[in-house]
């Protein structure tokens, strides 16, 4: 007998329960394309019901009889909360793209963009946290990890870097291999490249191309070296002071000023270094100023200027 007078009231109520829903019917758009949005996340405030957008961005929800409200959230969109009238039946929602910061990604070296999984040649990369495990005084402990590649240096002022042989024959200097600075060619127009004024405590990032890809920066060309200036970060402004010392009388002072804006880049640095070496007629000393200064007009245009004085 309790049992069918549940069932009975369970059945007299169902059709209140039915009544005090309704459906909901819409579509979920780009704001500034007008392109419909697939796999939005929707979902009513303060109750566990929800669905997401088909391929064509529509979606059917059903709501309680009073007003309610839809969160809205999708990777790479603006959240927003959306209110429903009790008795509304269609929506249209329009989602703001949202500007994340990430980190930055770069992929030079070819007539093409590629991925580095992709890439048929050997390329290596030193990234900031390599350098950041040496001293930042020489390219000898970070780049004579990358195999194939030599550094030699009898001192700070004389630097010979060979990659599978090609160079290895050169008494100073660089020779037969390409280098370039933030995209900018630094090599001679008889192959031979001084690099001992680079700065290195300012270089954030080096790519090193080994065998026939090479090819595409010359004939002849038995690698490259495109090496990248540490950029600043955006709205960054600031100045700071570094000071370095080791043995055999190292010594380092420099000051770095910093500004990143959406049209503007720079990192200008000065300071002097000494170094008594540890070997006779090894003692270096110099006054150095380095700079990176870079311009956007527009987003496919970049205007680069460096600055580089080393006494």
């Amino acid at each position: 007998m309790k049992t069918f007078v549940s069932t009975l009231l369970l059945l007299l109520l169902s059709p209140g329960l039915l009544l005090a829903q309704h459906e909901i019917r819409g579509r979920v758009l780009d704001q500034q394309t007008g392109k419909p949005l697939a796999g939005v996340n929707i979902a009513v405030e303060a109750t566990t019901s929800g669905t997401t957008t088909d391929a064509e961005g529509r979606f059917v929800l059903a709501l309680p009889a009073e007003e309610a409200s839809l969160l809205i959230s999708y990777v790479g969109y603006v959240r927003k909360t959306v209110p429903v009238q009790a008795g509304q039946t269609a929506l249209n929602i329009l989602l703001e793209p949202d500007n994340i910061l990430l980190n930055e990604v770069q992929v030079v070296g070819f007539d093409t963009h590629r991925k580095l999984q992709e890439t048929a040649g050997s390329v290596a990369v030193i990234t900031e946290k390599d350098f950041d495990r040496t001293n930042r005084i020489s390219l000898k402990p970070v780049l004579n990890t990358i195999p194939g590649v030599r550094v030699d240096q009898s001192n700070l002022a004389n630097t010979r870097i060979s990659i599978r042989g090609a160079g290895v024959r050169s008494n100073f200097g660089i020779r037969n291999l390409k280098i370039y600075v933030n995209e900018i060619p630094i090599t001679e127009a008889d192959g031979f490249t001084r690099i001992e004024g680079l700065d290195v405590a300012t270089l954030g990032r080096v790519e090193v191309i080994k065998g026939p890809a090479s090819s595409l920066y010359g004939a002849g060309t038995g690698g490259v070296l495109n090496f990248q200036i540490q950029r600043s970060a955006y709205n960054e402004n600031s100045l700071s002071v570094g000071a370095l010392g080791g043995s055999y009388d190292l010594a380092r002072l420099s000051t770095t000023y910093r500004i990143g804006t959406d049209r503007f880049n720079a990192a200008l640095t000065a300071g002097t270094q000494t170094f008594d070496g540890y070997r006779a007629h090894s003692t270096d000393k110099r006054r150095f100023f380095t700079g990176s200064l870079q311009y956007f007009p527009s987003e496919k245009q970049t205007i680069t200027v460096l600055l580089n004085q080393t006494r």
